[in-house]
């Protein structure tokens, strides 16, 4: 089985060399753009606070804030519950961006782009205390 896949691959790689130049930096683009492409999310895990056009994250340990592309599932759960901004502790899979202005008005240095949530529940009075202030 193996042998066959290499006689197959040197086939493949004696055509290749045969091609012109251009051809062969073409297919080389076309080869490599699926694996720059199929990177995977990262686990994040911090705060979120939301509101009207508000949607910030935070990094638990972390002052930075960054714009959250969407809603948490526990959002429901927690719009009920008065006194000030809600605040959810939320882990999440998703892509960072490269430092630019996101959300309301630009004001945000990053966007997170959540592909999963992992987990997220509404803080106790004991655990907002600190956040965003």
């Amino acid at each position: 089985m193996i042998c066959t896949h290499l006689i197959a691959m040197s086939g493949f790689l004696e055509s290749v060399a045969l091609m012109p130049p251009l051809q062969r930096g073409f297919l080389a683009i076309f080869l490599f753009s699926g694996c720059l492409c199929a990177n995977e999310g990262e686990t994040f895990s911090g705060y979120y606070a939301y509101g009207f056009e508000e949607s910030r994250f935070s990094l638990v340990g972390s002052k930075e804030r960054w714009w959250l592309d969407k809603l948490p599932p526990c959002v429901e759960q927690t719009e009920k519950v008065g006194g000030g901004t809600p605040i959810l502790f939320v882990e999440v899979v998703g892509k960072l961006s490269s430092v630019g202005k996101f959300g309301h008005l630009g004001k945000y240095p990053r966007e997170l782009v959540v592909e999963q949530y992992l987990s997220c529940r509404k803080l106790s009075p004991g655990e907002r205390s600190g956040l965003y202030d």
